[in-house]
């Protein structure tokens, strides 16, 4: 094993170590299936926090500081061992796998699609322009000058060439320069064991929800989807938010479900990274938080609510203020003028023209999202018609509040703009639909015809 494999086997291992033992604190119980691929997804958001710290505190930028800090994440972590000890004697214990013919075949079909994402996302140079000359450009600067704030935000010779990404989209630059430390040529290999971990969860929640087969052909049509698909070895700042922020979104329907506040502070760990990987997203938790307040007050009482979804509020705000406040305001030479970007307030005429060429031509556009869209719509309808019920009505809510919120970003931000910004956002929802339709009454319907004609088949 080369040196490069090496210290990415240990930075994987590391990151995983991190996320169980963060896990392990809050004593949360919940499958092996689930708990081993979110655990990675914290890592990764946890390691770029630690190496944003070494910024702060003036310490080199190098491959040593940034496998160290991760060591020290890890290490901290776990250092309260009686209280984690418990969560590795669950993974330790014997698996029992149930896997059917069709999960086979689902499988084997979503190996070829993610093996293209893992050897695009190595053997391809990043190519968005975003990318090129944002993200990537001050990762590769940040190793060769030791620091994040690097002559890529003051040389004369970038002026007014450079992407704005790099200062709202912390985490995707934060994790080229772990990758690029590492050794890989081009950094972006991040992406698709991020978009495999995401696959990975996908599929256990699926299965928990719905019959195997169905659970199956819904994971397959969210891979499949086009745009979303694409994007998973694209260095873009969308693909990592939408992990983060599906991934809390589940963490919140669960606790409300459970009635347990635990899994609403593994929720505002997911939702803070979904704020630290895109700057939006901090007004579309805003929404969602407010909107969520009827399940959240009926499950965990008046003041227990209250309590939780302010801190939530706050943790995504510490979150997103780290970079957008402390950094900018103390440590950055050149700061965004964001008030350059206002449109001039909420305009009914410019909303109304957003919101149409966004749910009229970009939401239903199937060179995009293919029939993943309209699978949801219809399954919704059908569902509605046949059994006269919703399924969770908590995801619905979740979904109309990220479409708004991201018309009134558009509305808002001049720089948002429906076919770039606000199609990208769209990839919050799509995992969010194939979610409501595991859960919806057709689905569980159709499960338990399926679940009877296999118990017929095997008498």
């Amino acid at each position: 094993m080369n040196s490069v494999a090496l210290v990415f086997v240990l930075t994987l291992l590391l990151q995983w170590l991190t996320g169980i033992g963060v896990f392990g604190l809050m004593r949360l119980d919940f499958k092996r299936s689930v708990l081993l691929p979110a655990a990675l997804i914290l890592g990764m958001f946890l390691h770029t926090v630690g190496v944003f710290a070494l910024e702060l505190a003036q310490v080199r930028i190098s491959t040593g500081s940034v496998f160290g800090v991760l060591a020290v994440l890890a290490v901290g972590a776990n250092a309260w061992w009686p209280r984690v000890a418990p969560t590795y004697r669950r993974l330790a214990a014997r698996p029992r796998w149930t896997l059917q013919m069709y999960d086979v075949a689902a499988l084997v079909i979503s190996m070829g699609l993610l093996y293209i994402v893992v050897w695009a996302s190595y053997f391809w140079p990043v190519t968005p322009f975003d990318a090129m000359a944002g993200i990537d450009l001050v990762a590769r600067q940040a190793l060769i000058d030791g620091h994040i704030n690097n002559q890529i935000f003051t040389d004369p010779s970038l002026r007014g060439l450079l992407s704005n990404q790099p200062y709202y989209a912390p985490f995707a630059m934060l994790m080229q320069i772990v990758y690029r430390s590492i050794g890989f040529t081009y950094g972006h290999i991040w992406l698709a064991v991020q978009c495999i971990t995401f696959a990975w969860l996908m599929f256990a929640w699926l299965r928990s929800y719905v019959h195997p087969f169905i659970a199956s052909v819904l994971w397959l049509a969210l891979i499949i989807t086009p745009e979303w698909y694409g994007y998973q070895f694209l260095l873009q700042t969308d693909m990592a938010n939408a992990v983060f922020f599906t991934t809390g979104a589940w963490f919140f329907f669960e606790a409300v479900l459970r009635k347990d506040v635990r899994w609403l502070v593994a929720s505002a760990l997911f939702l803070s990274a979904a704020a630290w990987s895109r700057t939006e997203t901090i007004i579309v938790i805003a929404f969602v938080l407010t909107a969520s307040l009827p399940w959240t007050l009926r499950a965990f009482g008046n003041k227990r609510a209250l309590i939780a979804t302010a801190s939530m509020g706050l943790a995504a705000l510490a979150s997103f203020g780290l970079w957008h406040w402390l950094y900018f305001g103390v440590y950055l030479p050149v700061a965004p003028n964001t008030t350059t970007e206002l449109s001039g307030g909420l305009s009914l005429v410019r909303g109304f023209s957003v919101a149409s060429e966004f749910l009229g031509g970009m939401l239903t556009n199937v060179w995009l999202w293919g029939h993943t869209v309209i699978l949801f719509v219809v399954g919704t309808i059908v569902s509605l018609l046949v059994t006269r019920r919703l399924g969770n009505p908590l995801l619905f809510v979740w979904i109309s509040c990220i479409l708004v919120a991201l018309i009134i970003v558009g509305t808002v931000f001049t720089a948002a703009l429906v076919d770039t910004t606000l199609r990208r956002g769209i990839f919050k929802v799509l995992p969010l639909m194939i979610l409501a339709l595991a859960q919806s009454p057709l689905a569980q319907l159709l499960g338990d015809r399926l679940q009877r004609w296999e118990l017929a088949r095997a008498k």
